[in-house]
Parts: structure tokens; C-alpha cells; sequence
């Protein structure tokens, strides 16, 4: 298990938002919550959820073992959720706008 590379995996999860990319569009209303590391391939150390526009709630949970075995294609993250199945996230960086009343 690749611990350097898990643990910047999660600082971008820190400090950038996420989106996920699906079939020609983008889901950029995600929310993200981190759990702590362990360093065990099981343990679910992050989880991504959004509401959908059909109003359900979406999850997707990444393990250790998924973070230390990603990669990056097109300057986008590939990851294998705990499912099996790889998902495609983009990080942008957070910009603050600052307005003059």
C-alpha cells in the first residue's frame, strides 16, 4: 500500500472541490466526508454524496486500498470505489469572491 500517495489523495479531498465526471457531464454539487486513516486497505476513508435531480441522496465510499491503487488519465483522478467500479473525479481549486457593498 502506497501511504505517500494515500495521504495526498486525501489533502486534495481537503483543499479542492470535487466533481465527478459521468457520461459527458459533471456532478459538482458533491459533498465530502473523511475518515480517519488507518492504513488498513479496507478501511472507507472517504465518502462522497449529493443529492440527485431525481431528490435521491447518492454515495460512493473509497477504501485505502481503492486511493492507493489510483491513477490519473487526462489530468483527472481514476479511483475504484469499494463497489469495484472506477469513477472519475476532476478537483478544482476553491476560489473565494470577495463583493464591495
Amino acid at each position: 500500500m502506497n501511504k505517500d500517495k494515500i495521504k495526498i489523495i486525501l489533502g486534495l479531498f481537503r483543499n479542492y472541490q470535487v466533481w465527478i465526471n459521468q457520461d459527458f457531464f459533471y456532478i459538482d454539487n458533491v459533498n465530502v466526508h473523511l475518515a480517519e486513516v488507518e492504513f488498513e486497505p479496507n478501511n472507507e476513508v472517504v465518502y462522497l454524496s449529493w443529492e440527485g435531480s431525481d431528490g435521491e441522496e447518492y454515495r460512493i465510499k473509497f477504501d485505502e486500498s481503492g486511493l492507493s491503487n489510483a491513477r490519473v488519465k487526462d489530468g483527472n483522478l481514476i479511483v475504484e470505489d469499494t463497489e469495484g467500479d472506477e469513477i472519475e473525479l476532476t478537483f478544482n481549486k476553491l476560489t473565494k469572491y470577495v463583493v464591495q457593498l
